[in-house]
């Protein structure tokens, strides 16, 4: 089982087949160099970071990978995470710099309330995959993943109860303001919002995102997009984020919502929004920033000097943030996103490693 989207996991594997069968790919004789290495990280994939404050940083990946840093990414050091290496570690949440949770494969979950010098596993009663986790507070999280599990605690963990279970649909994400109101969003345009802890869900839809059905070409027909992220400003602007480039967003709480022009069509993995500022990465070191808390977005190029996939960003201001993705990519910037300084991974630019 996998964080990444299914597509993307059939196209790893189909890489990797084609790489044995051909010794490799040789990029220095197609592109006259090959792209430098670098990896004081990891080099295996990341999924999730977790910047708490500008110094306490996790990050969180395959192989059931726990890394922090201390001193704001200056250095980094493995946590023992106490399970299988087999477990993919899919998102992480910290609450402050001492009490955090991380979600996988195999229904698993992980807790520290030693900033990740020990990790407990808890009991989450279910061997789903669980793709995303949210805390509040030290005592209330929820979470989310495959087969529509969504997973709630009001005492850290030690005990989790399942709140829904709708088969089939796979929830990717999942945010709550306080102790009450919250959404989730997920496969097929799913969107979930609850007043009320998610002891109830109501559905909300984007209509822009629901093809219309061709009556002369019934075969013509188009899947609802994926959802992959979720972020609120307040209980009434939010966005969410998908497949194809898609950006929606609501600015009465999820009452209508409504589709945002972006310039691509990659799959967009997270997003954020602070003030004025906005950050959204994805496919193919895909970054794109907005200046207007959200309503337009554009595309930046060879700031962020990878290929690889972008997964997760966390913000600690407007000016402070991280990203990470595969091949143990980890970027961060300290002027809002104008510039990238690749801190581990793979660049195509041989100066952002070495000057």
């Amino acid at each position: 089982m996998s964080c990444l989207p299914k597509r993307f996991t059939l196209f790893l594997l189909m890489l990797t087949v084609s790489l044995a069968g051909t010794g490799g790919c040789k990029r220095e004789k197609l592109y006259g160099y090959r792209p430098p290495n670098y990896f004081p990280v990891t080099r295996d994939d990341i999924h999730s970071i977790v910047a708490v404050n500008a110094e306490k940083i996790w990050a969180v990946g395959s192989f059931a990978g726990i890394y922090h840093s201390p001193d704001g990414g200056a250095t980094w050091k493995p946590q023992e995470s106490g399970i299988d290496d087999l477990t993919q570690l899919c998102k992480a949440d910290f609450v402050d710099d001492q009490y955090g949770w991380i979600v996988g494969s195999f229904g698993t979950i992980l807790h520290t309330g030693d900033g990740g010098k020990t990790w407990t596993t808890q009991d989450s009663k279910t061997g789903n995959l669980l793709l995303n986790v949210d805390f509040i507070d030290r005592e209330h999280g929820w979470v989310v993943g495959e087969k529509s599990t969504i997973l709630h605690t009001r005492d850290g963990g030690a005990t989790w109860t399942l709140q829904f279970d709708e088969m089939g649909t796979v929830y990717n994400s999942v945010k709550f303001l306080d102790r009450q109101t919250g959404w989730i969003v997920g496969d097929y345009g799913t969107i979930l919002h609850t007043t009320d802890g998610g002891e109830s869900w109501t559905k909300q839809e984007c209509q822009d995102i629901i093809p219309v059905l061709d009556e002369e070409d019934p075969l013509a027909w188009e899947p609802i997009p994926v959802l992959f992220d979720v972020a609120f400003v307040n209980k009434q602007k939010g966005l969410a984020s998908g497949i194809d480039g898609l950006i929606i967003m609501t600015e009465d709480g999820g009452l209508n919502w409504k589709k945002i022009s972006t310039p691509v069509k990659l799959a967009i993995y997270a997003l954020t929004v602070d003030g004025n500022r906005g950050w959204a990465i994805g496919e193919k070191g895909n970054y794109l920033v907005s200046t207007d808390g959200g309503y337009t977005w554009k595309t930046v190029t060879d700031v962020i000097k990878t290929r690889k996939w972008l997964r997760d960003l966390s913000f600690t201001s407007a000016t402070n943030g991280w990203v990470v993705g595969g091949m143990g990519t980890v970027v961060k910037t300290t002027d809002g996103g104008d510039s990238w300084e690749m801190v581990s991974g793979q660049s195509y630019d041989i100066r952002s490693v070495w000057d």
